[in-house]
């Protein structure tokens, strides 16, 4: 014989302490305690106060409509970096729940023409680049003007390395480096003149070292930010962070860069730490204490 289940009149309290409730709001046990009195079931109340129930029913459609915002927040939006990447490369979908991308940003975007420029850096450090010929340094604008992305897609780079690491912060004086990265969209002068006769011939590495580290940071290569990066430069994550790779270390063997070093050296090492793997660190830990103690920066 089926047994019948009593409908629960009594508040949450009373239930608790297993003593019977007068169905008030709120009720004489629950004022004795001092206990905020409270029912599964409102309808259940025989008597009550007439502005605390009405406030109450106030909370609890205040409550359902913050409900059905969260969920279409949560329907609509996405991870604030794929936000911010939706709004600089292009668009968001949604396809079965999931966020896909469709950009209308070219391939190959990582190939800038020579007309975008660069100008000169905007300010000056100590450096040992004098013995640098033209030839190095030409070699070392055409490193760059063939790796560095377009201006979205590094800021974008950049604000994942800061966000990614927090001890980025000791590697690179923020304002100073996106001020000296965001110089290069600001002339029409060919990039490969004012690389070679700038006095910082190695500036670019650090940020070469810092788009490959922000590129590691994608836990999964289905992450929408990340496709839209990929989509904008014409190349895979890891096929790019070979590339910078190889770039960096060009650009350190064609400069000579340990007789020519400077502060940028020293930070582009500091930086590619992330990107290598332990006895590859080793190595370069070694190197930038001694070229860090060259330079003055530690004693």
């Amino acid at each position: 014989m089926p047994s019948r289940r009593r409908a629960v009149t009594s508040c949450r309290n009373c239930i608790a302490r297993r003593i019977k409730c007068d169905r008030h709001l709120p009720c004489e046990a629950c004022m004795k305690k001092k206990y905020e009195c409270s029912y599964e079931d409102l309808a259940s109340v025989i008597k009550c106060d007439r502005d605390a129930f009405e406030r109450i029913k106030q909370l609890q459609e205040e409550n359902d409509k913050l409900k059905r915002l969260l969920e279409i927040a949560n329907q609509d939006q996405g991870d604030e970096s794929v936000n911010d990447t939706a709004r600089l490369l292009g668009g968001l979908t949604f396809q079965e729940g999931r966020q896909r991308y469709h950009g209308f940003m070219p391939g190959n975007n990582a190939y800038r023409n020579v007309e975008d420029g660069l100008t000169s850096m905007l300010w000056k450090t100590p450096t040992f680049t004098s013995l640098l010929n033209v030839g190095q340094r030409y070699q070392l604008a055409e490193i760059a003007q063939r790796l560095l992305p377009s201006k979205d897609v590094a800021m974008i780079l950049i604000d994942r390395y800061l966000r990614a690491h927090p001890g980025g912060f000791c590697h690179i004086h923020t304002p100073t480096f996106e001020s000296d990265y965001l110089s290069m969209w600001h002339s029409n002068i060919a990039c490969k003149d004012v690389l070679a006769t700038t006095c910082r011939p190695f500036a670019f590495v650090v940020a070469l070292a810092v788009f490959c580290s922000a590129m590691r940071t994608y836990s999964s290569s289905q992450d929408p930010a990340l496709q839209a990066i990929e989509i904008s430069l014409g190349v895979s994550r890891d096929e790019y962070r070979r590339v910078l790779q190889k770039g960096v270390n060009d650009a350190f063997r064609t400069g000579l860069y340990l007789e020519n070093y400077d502060l940028d050296v020293v930070t582009a090492l500091m930086i590619n730490q992330a990107n290598r793997d332990i006895t590859s660190n080793c190595t370069l830990s070694s190197v930038s204490f001694v070229l860090t103690k060259s330079t003055g920066l530690v004693e």
